[in-house]
């Protein structure tokens, strides 16, 4: 179990479950760059995520 308190290790998602945005296939993170969702509006974003303390996605001002 993991805890998340001042100079502990942390793996984190900040998710934004109101952020409102559209799949575009060509603009997704990773080297697939197909889905079946392309158009597609859908609702709540990941805004970035943290592994043993550091940054791997995201990671823009948060707030």
């Amino acid at each position: 179990a993991g805890r998340l308190a001042e100079g502990a290790v942390a793996d984190l998602c900040l998710f934004d479950a109101e952020r409102a945005w559209q799949v575009v296939a060509g603009g997704m993170p990773g080297r697939a760059q197909n889905t079946p969702f392309d158009g597609r509006a859908l609702e709540g974003r990941v805004l970035a995520t943290y592994k043993a303390g550091r940054c791997v996605f995201g990671g823009g001002a948060v707030g």
